[in-house]
């Protein structure tokens, strides 16, 4: 027999931590530097750098090994944008999961982005959330839209680091152009993802 089951919000307060920004600023990339990139998603460290370009192994080589993390592990993307237009989809997150309260050592990521003016956007004060039904995304979204937090936009050819609860958003692309993001996540969560040769093709406005 069926029972109605009530449901119940879990209240959360969601702040920040500090992220902090690499001395170091890139030159930005040329066709050539791109053109034979492949795209990683949760790829080894090892792996991706040997498979990498110069210019990407030149931002790799800058990510400190913690040596605290069952994995290191990388995301390469390269995505021909129309102003406008999205890299991903528009929602508030957190990366690798979206519970703030899983119990596992939260992440450490380090970001860089170049291209089509369309760099990610960072909470920067904390919110008050409530999930209902463990609906993370939806409570993201709302939080952000009703409480108006300080909203932080990383910069171009710099290499930042932030973490787990590190609430963060794409930006459309201010203008028409190729766009490329690196990342390094240092986790205990996820596990490497196998590299699976493709040649480099344009669908959906992504390189992949």
């Amino acid at each position: 027999m069926s029972q109605d089951i009530k449901l119940f919000p879990i209240n959360y307060r969601l702040t920040p931590p500090r992220i902090e920004i690499h001395r170091r600023k890139f030159y930005p990339p040329s066709d050539l530097d791109l053109e034979d990139q492949p795209k990683f998603k949760y790829l080894e460290y090892q792996k991706a750098y040997d498979l990498s370009t110069p210019y990407v192994r030149q931002i790799l080589r800058c990510v400190p090994n913690q040596r605290t993390y069952e994995h290191r592990l990388v995301d390469v993307k390269i995505q021909n944008l129309k102003a406008g237009q999205l890299p991903c989809l528009p929602d508030w997150h957190l990366d690798c999961t979206l519970d703030p309260l899983h119990e596992t050592v939260p992440e450490t990521h380090h970001l860089f982005i170049w291209g089509a003016d369309c760099q990610t956007q960072f909470v920067m004060s904390d919110l008050e959330l409530s999930f209902w039904n463990l609906d993370f995304k939806e409570a993201y979204n709302q939080a952000v839209l009703k409480q108006n937090p300080k909203i932080w936009l990383m910069p171009e050819l710099k290499l930042i680091k932030y973490h787990r609860h590190n609430l963060h958003a794409p930006s459309p692309a201010g203008k028409t152009g190729t766009r490329i993001l690196v990342r390094v996540t240092e986790t205990n969560l996820v596990p490497p993802k196998p590299y699976r040769e493709k040649k480099l093709w344009w669908i959906f406005g992504e390189k992949s």
